[in-house]
């Protein structure tokens, strides 16, 4: 991906571009193939937890930016479910609001907003 950057402070409209000394150019190369880190086994994931076809309804969910809510009594798969479905997102970013783990007292924000 690159980014022309130009120097704002210039008192020429668009239309008249010319090159000048004040144009920046930078470079990000980033791989495609590289996942982020991500500390929980995906195997236990789809053999102990959830299906393939549960985790594809969620994943797709995501995907549309659909609200998700993901109720457990173990922690640990509450975060095995909701970090996997972040990460798998990669390259794209979720961008709404993101609560792991939210108190019991606070449930009633979620009537609320959905």
């Amino acid at each position: 991906m690159e980014t022309k950057l130009t120097d704002q402070s210039s008192d020429q409209s668009p239309s008249e571009e010319q090159p000048s000394n004040n144009d920046y150019r930078i470079t990000i190369f980033r791989p495609l193939s590289a996942l982020p880190l991500f500390d929980y086994p995906l195997r236990r994931l789809f053999t102990e937890i959830l299906s393939v076809e549960q985790f594809l309804l969620a994943y797709c969910c995501a995907l549309m930016e659909t609200q998700i809510l993901i109720n457990s009594s173990s922690y640990y798969k509450l975060m095995l479910v909701s970090e996997s479905l972040t990460t798998l997102l990669n390259p794209f970013k979720w961008q709404h609001v993101y609560v792991p783990i939210l108190p019991t007292k606070l449930g009633i924000h979620l009537i609320i907003s959905f």
